[in-house]
């Protein structure tokens, strides 16, 4: 997602979640080449909504940092003291 490329991963563990909070990032697959490769030609054969997931995913992506994560962590703690 920080590299600015769509995102195609199946729906594991909290992933799916992540989805349906940030929508238009990219695709959930089934856990099968089949799907995978689905996904993968439709946003080849659609180079413009590659590139949008893309950079949607970058700018997503920013909220997620280890920086921005780490400080939010801070100050919860911070709070609780």
């Amino acid at each position: 997602m920080a590299s600015g490329r769509p995102v195609i991963t199946s729906p594991v563990g909290e992933i799916k979640k992540f989805f349906e909070i940030n929508p238009g990032v990219g695709f959930l697959a089934e856990a099968t080449s089949e799907s995978f490769a689905e996904k993968i030609l439709y946003l080849l054969e659609n180079p413009k909504l590659a590139e949008e997931y893309g950079e949607r995913a970058r700018k997503i992506s920013e909220k997620y940092s280890w920086e921005v994560l780490a400080e939010k962590l801070e100050m919860f703690y911070l709070r609780k003291l």
